[in-house]
């Protein structure tokens, strides 16, 4: 059972605001926007967290809530009643009274949506220990701040723990088909259990006499004990005490002896360990069909993590989340947890604008919309340029041809450079490597007209390999509330490789006259001709080159004096 959508309602800087969810969502956006609070909501939905009356936005007039639907895998059985189940999803809502809400902090009250028209049932659907939490699913939520040392103790809620037994366990599942240890100790329990408390001579029996016959005047209350047997989980997670070791010493140190990127990648590696066990455990077919999953909720996973480690975890965490009984949530300021989605359904954009948090996001059929919107612009700009024009028929399948590509492009487009873009205020379109030489002189080069400006921090320019993916990359940045400008050469209007530039241009301007993006910059023809420069077959090289050594007097150009104004205005924008 994953969760497919949350709704936020006055909580924390959440008023009102609802998110799809899917089985790998990464919340991206500036510090102090919203990213905690967000987990901090989830957190107060699954019992991690209580709520204080700081926690309630204070523009509430009425109860806050945090509510989530999820829905059932398949072949996943359902345990509650099934007037709480429409259509494969089930709907619950966390809340409390505003009244209840004091300086102690509270925990959430359930209720569950019913019927066609979905109304919630008056009566509480559940309580967390009892229902909510064997129900609902495991979380294991891994805090960026926290000290690493309360997750590496051996407690019950340290992710160390559940890490470690999930781990354990899954591999007992897998690996003890023959020798059947497992369940040999299951029934040793069990065993000894029956020993222990059943039968006129066990011990408990005796205990009970015993105790009874020594007892004056209470002849008519009988004492009696019931004996519980341990968990097998449970007696191994009892037993089990890690500890780190160095090489040539004989001491056994204490896991928080090491560092914090020794204690990080090892919880790491025990997440990563378990996307491999999940396939093990599936193929031998010891998945529980019990509606339960385990929600991976982590905060900035990026921390003391080299990127190429951040590589290979983001994968091992997405590959954990397509399992049937696995959902990962994070929040990260790290592109490399962006690096090659495989929807941009799963990117999502936490912003902060006075004090309210909102989440901007795009659907799979808005992304379909722009993919479609892109091919007719490209099959037109081509058509243009041919002499035989192509029929209706022929414009279509030449339309579809490059809607269909366009879902491939976009996720080859997003390496961890390019995903700066989801995680910066402004961005700069650039046809390709030689304006990137021109933004990296004018922001890097002590030379540069903006060398000492710390305003290009918040400013991200990126190279979309020709000005054939403005328009949709342009329209996927804007539905994520990014502002974007757009740096292009005009080509002067005509036919290249088939493709009517003319067209290509009225597009990219067109996105301005509709505020889709902050505005355009044009070189007539090209950037080099208007910084009074020629263009070579090195041109990215030779054009910094040529700026660094003010070749042709070209830093005092008309292109280049227009350019400067051009981005301080960028610089300077709000």
């Amino acid at each position: 059972m994953k969760i497919t959508e949350l709704k936020i309602h006055g909580v924390k800087s959440f008023v009102d605001e609802t998110v799809s969810v899917k089985e790998y969502t990464v919340f991206v956006g500036e510090n102090n926007s919203g990213k905690s609070n967000l987990l901090f909501c989830l957190l107060w939905f699954f019992g991690k967290e209580k709520l204080t009356q700081q926690d309630i936005n204070p523009n509430l007039t009425d109860d806050p809530y945090v509510e989530i639907e999820f829905s059932l895998t398949e072949g996943e059985l359902f345990t509650h009643s099934e007037e709480y189940l429409r259509d494969g999803k089930f709907r619950v809502r966390a809340t409390v009274s505003k009244e209840k809400v004091g300086e102690k902090a509270v925990s959430c009250e359930y209720y569950g949506y019913i019927g066609e028209d979905a109304q919630i049932k008056e009566t509480k659907l559940m309580g967390w220990k009892t229902v909510a939490k064997p129900s609902l699913g495991e979380v294991i939520y891994m805090p960026s701040m926290r000290p690493l040392s309360e997750e590496l103790k051996f407690t019950a809620n340290s992710a160390l723990n559940q890490l470690v037994t999930k781990n354990i366990i899954a591999r007992i599942k897998v690996e003890d088909e023959k020798g059947q240890h497992f369940g040999a100790v299951i029934n040793s329990i069990n065993q000894l259990s029956s020993y222990i408390g059943t039968g006129e001579t066990s011990a408990m029996q005796r205990l009970k006499s015993d105790i009874s016959s020594k007892m004056l005047d209470y002849g008519k209350v009988q004492i009696g004990f019931d004996l519980v047997p341990p968990n097998a989980e449970d007696l191994i997670k009892s037993c089990f005490r890690p500890h780190a070791s160095v090489d040539g010493l004989d001491d056994k140190l204490p896991l928080s002896s090491q560092g914090d990127g020794f204690q990080r990648s090892m919880i790491f590696s025990l997440i990563a360990n378990l996307a491999e066990l999940n396939k093990e455990e599936e193929k031998a077919g010891k998945k529980s069909v019990k509606n339960s999953c385990t929600f991976y909720i982590i905060e900035e996973p990026e921390l003391f993590l080299h990127p190429n480690h951040q590589t290979y975890f983001r994968n091992k965490l997405e590959e954990i989340s397509k399992d049937t009984d696995a959902q990962v949530i994070l929040t990260s300021h790290s592109p490399y947890f962006l690096n090659h989605v495989s929807q941009y359904s799963q990117v999502k954009r936490v912003y902060m604008e006075g004090n309210t948090s909102s989440v901007a996001q795009i659907s799979d059929a808005e992304i379909q919309e722009i993919c479609n919107a892109n091919g007719d612009l490209i099959a037109k700009a081509k058509n243009e340029c041919r002499e035989e024009k192509w029929t209706a028929e022929e414009l279509k399948a030449q339309s579809d041809e490059v809607s269909s590509s366009d879902h491939l492009r976009y996720l080859l487009w997003i390496d961890p450079t390019r995903a700066n873009a989801f995680l910066s205020q402004k961005v700069v379109l650039v046809e390709g490597p030689t304006e990137k030489a021109l933004f990296s002189f004018l922001f890097n080069h002590p030379a540069g007209a903006f060398y000492d400006n710390s305003g290009t921090a918040r400013v991200t320019v990126i190279d979309t390999v020709g000005k054939y993916h403005f328009y949709k990359f342009a329209k996927l940045l804007n539905k994520f509330g990014v502002k974007v400008w757009c740096v292009h050469d005009t080509d002067n209007d005509v036919c290249s490789s088939g493709v009517s530039h003319q067209i290509l241009n009225e597009a990219i301007h067109g996105l301005n006259t509709d505020g889709e993006i902050q505005g355009v910059h044009t070189f007539a023809p090209n950037l080099e001709v208007s910084l009074g420069l020629v263009k070579s077959r090195q041109p990215d090289l030779d054009l910094y080159l040529n700026l660094e050594n003010n070749t042709n007097d070209c830093l005092n150009s008309k292109g280049y004096i227009d350019l400067v104004a051009f981005v301080r205005n960028i610089i300077e924008s709000k």
